[in-house]
């Protein structure tokens, strides 16, 4: 059986982060229905799309399809959706209507968890808040998802992506120090969040299955960003100062070699004399002062383009394994071709090949852990919009005359 298989969870969650939590649950065995209003989530418009994208293989991508074999009728065909919500069954409700509210209650009933993403304060308006969720079904788990959680000040105050990375701290130490401060890549914050969202969902499942009660889970996706940022803020409180950007060189991050970047970490002494030695600098493997960081940070400006330039001779795979072998902390930045390339990735069968039936093959980053025996997978791909609303409406009584009527009047 699953880890989760005894889990059933709805999702109302839209974007990045609560969809990402959901499907983590999903890929463990618990049975998630994503809840959308009939035109669909948001996220199902997040770019990139799939008329730019190219269908993929296991060797990686291969050419977009044209648009002209797209079926314009399909659901909209994010590359984020379709990865965010693999692993669930997939139906239509308007929970902003009446009629919408009360089958979502229906459906609480045999549900363990809810996921969802709303403004703060919205399930209470629309009467589905977290007491009015926990008198119908007495232990569940609702898990909100929100940019800067359920409580004050900041609580209904909007944001994305570059105001996690600007507000968390993480932008104050991202670029070069005589320019501004830079926003990370992609989505970094909102998946961060997704996993602080499913630890602290099974921690609410173990706790009900312990203690028989439930509880409102509030995730801020800041919070995650600030938690992560921990070796800046300890740094200002035992230096007074806080840490701003630098420059880059080898001991501070990626460096050109031959065929991309190096990075290179000699916390300790043996180490700085085995990696100049592989890097044919014998004479600053046994000279003492080099072996202290410290000494290193001051004089940086003496020794960097000495050992940038070594660098700059080796391939990066060839440089890592060799280093790999004497021990030495060093690291090959890969791009996501080489990624999907890896042999070492792909021998671990992290990624995991999905049949859509609009999109096609899509190779998907699995799962970011194993059990030995309960693992994981991807069970199923995103649903097509509403692709099983009559099947899990008729779990709670809804047949096809009903089913008809709904539709016609925009609820599902």
């Amino acid at each position: 059986m699953p880890a989760l298989g005894d889990l059933r969870v709805l999702d109302l969650s839209g974007q990045v982060a609560g969809p990402f939590c959901a499907k983590l649950l999903g890929d463990f065995g618990a049975d998630v229905i994503k809840v959308e209003p009939p035109g669909g989530e948001a996220g199902r418009r997040l770019a990139p799309l799939i008329d730019d994208l190219g269908s993929m293989t296991d060797e990686g991508w291969i050419a977009a399809r044209p648009s002209s074999v797209i079926d314009p009728r399909s659901s909209f065909l994010s590359a984020f959706f379709l990865y965010l919500n693999t692993s669930k069954r997939g139906i239509t409700l308007d929970i902003t209507s009446r009629t919408g509210g009360e089958l979502l209650r229906r459906l609480v009933r045999g549900a363990d968890v809810v996921v969802e993403s709303f403004a703060p304060g919205e399930l209470d308006r629309l009467e589905l808040g977290f007491e009015e969720l926990e008198r119908r079904r007495p232990g569940i788990v609702l898990t909100s998802v929100t940019p800067f959680g359920q409580t004050e000040p900041w609580r209904g105050l909007p944001a994305n992506e570059l105001v996690a990375y600007a507000c968390s701290g993480w932008a104050s130490i991202n670029g070069w120090p005589d320019r501004e401060p830079l926003k990370g890549s992609g989505y970094q914050a909102s998946f961060q969040a997704g996993v602080a969202a499913f630890d602290a969902t099974l921690a609410a499942v173990v706790c009900r299955d312990r203690f028989g009660i439930g509880q409102h889970v509030d995730v801020s996706i800041l919070e995650p960003s600030v938690a992560s940022f921990a070796p800046a803020l300890l740094t200002t409180q035992y230096t007074g100062r806080a840490p701003g950007r630098r420059h880059s060189d080898f001991q501070r991050g990626p460096v050109p070699a031959a065929d991309g970047h190096f990075s290179l970490t000699l916390s300790r002494a043996h180490f700085w004399r085995d990696a100049m030695n592989e890097l044919g600098l014998p004479e600053l493997a046994e000279d003492a002062r080099w072996y202290e960081a410290s000494y290193r940070q001051e004089h940086h400006e003496e020794i960097a383009p000495v050992v940038a330039e070594r660098i700059a001779a080796r391939g990066k795979r060839e440089l890592f394994e060799a280093l790999g072998r004497l021990r030495v902390v060093g690291g090959m930045v890969l791009d996501s071709a080489e990624l999907f390339a890896d042999p070492h990735v792909r021998e671990r069968g992290f990624f995991q090949t999905v049949e859509h039936p609009e999109a096609g093959a899509l190779v998907y980053p699995g799962m970011p852990f194993t059990m030995s025996a309960t693992p994981g997978t991807i069970a199923r791909p995103a649903p097509p919009l509403g692709e099983h609303t009559a099947e899990v409406l008729a779990g709670v009584g809804v047949g096809p005359g009903e089913l008809a009527r709904l539709r016609a009047a925009g609820v599902v």
